[in-house]
């Protein structure tokens, strides 16, 4: 039996990086089974890394560099029942056959991690479970050793940072190192919440607002619908009448305020004063984005005010108070 590893060295996107708080020197190979194959992940700090010297302050960040890499290393290994030919031929012939299920064992390793930094860290503009055979330079092929058989690959370049904590932004530490040993086990299914949030926070560092605008507006209406107007609920039930009668037109801010505080006593408008204002301007300026393309909300003096990416961060961080209102156990 002959113990054959193929190594794929990837680059990721131009705009996509995966986000580190911890020392450069760590050993970051995570090891999980895909069927047959033995897969290694390896995050490599050891090729080009970023520091985003603005943010680099002591107070938040004591002991570790916060780094940033496009690079990811992935060996899939296997037993091979026939020995690797002599003949040069009969070797080519060999590795091509065997490549694609090679491939195929770690692209599903690839997708697993850019599930879980991309939805448990927040890292923007992944790809995440979208990553493709294509993506997959031709893979290094070794033995158990590590003696090359084969070589081919090569890395390419990457970005600058974004800001740790803004728009959700994580790193991996040393505390979520077994999150993403589970995650490369057991896949990510993100919800469409989720799904939508990332978009909306990819858009902002795409430099999009108004599509960003679009889809945190959209994640929001939907978590909070979902909350009031479970299908198991006599609400649910309700709503579900009225949607077939056509009737349907209930204002987000509506049902975290009113109407939430006639049905359960307590509404995010009193809750989170602050919070809830930010929530009704961001749905302000949805309407404005939908219906006239403008990047604007009015005040309620009737002032119009321009939105940038300092203003739309305080609205996602009052989408994230609110998310966390409607899951708390005195909310819908």
């Amino acid at each position: 039996m002959y113990r054959l590893v193929a190594r794929f060295d990837i680059n990721l996107s131009e705009s996509s990086f995966l986000l580190f708080e911890r020392p450069r020197t760590d050993d970051l190979c995570y090891k999980t089974t895909i069927g047959d194959f033995d897969v290694e992940l390896c995050l490599n700090p050891d090729v080009t890394a970023y520091r985003n010297i603005q943010k680099s302050d002591a107070s938040f960040y004591p002991e570790n560099d916060y780094w940033a890499t496009s690079k990811v290393r992935i060996q899939s290994v296997r037993n091979e029942d026939v020995p690797l030919p002599i003949d040069n031929e009969e070797r080519r012939k060999y590795f091509e056959e065997r490549e694609p299920a090679y491939r195929q064992a770690g692209l599903e390793v690839l997708n697993r991690a850019m599930l879980f930094f991309k939805y448990r860290l927040h890292n923007p503009c992944l790809s995440a479970g979208r990553y493709s055979g294509k993506g997959f330079l031709s893979p290094v092929w070794m033995d158990e050793s590590g003696n090359k058989l084969k070589h081919s690959g090569g890395y390419g370049v990457g970005k600058s940072l974004p800001e740790l904590g803004r728009f959700s932004v994580k790193s991996l530490s040393h505390q979520n190192d077994h999150d993403l040993e589970e995650a490369l086990q057991n896949p990510i299914s993100p919800n469409m919440i989720e799904e939508l949030l990332s978009d909306g926070q990819s858009a902002v560092f795409e430099g999009n607002l108004r599509r960003a605008i679009m889809e945190i507006a959209i994640a929001t209406e939907t978590a909070v619908k979902q909350a009031f107007f479970a299908k198991a609920t006599p609400a649910g039930a309700a709503y579900e009448y009225l949607e077939d009668k056509g009737r349907v037109r209930i204002l987000v801010t509506d049902l975290i305020s009113s109407v939430a505080k006639e049905a359960f006593g307590k509404s995010f408008r009193e809750d989170e004063k602050s919070h809830y204002e930010n929530i009704d301007f961001l749905f302000r300026c949805r309407n404005k984005v939908a219906h006239r393309g403008e990047l604007t909300y009015k005040d309620d003096s009737g002032s119009v005010n321009p939105v940038d990416e300092k203003r739309l961060s305080e609205w996602w961080e009052s989408v994230e108070i609110l998310l966390d209102w409607l899951c708390t156990d005195n909310s819908p």
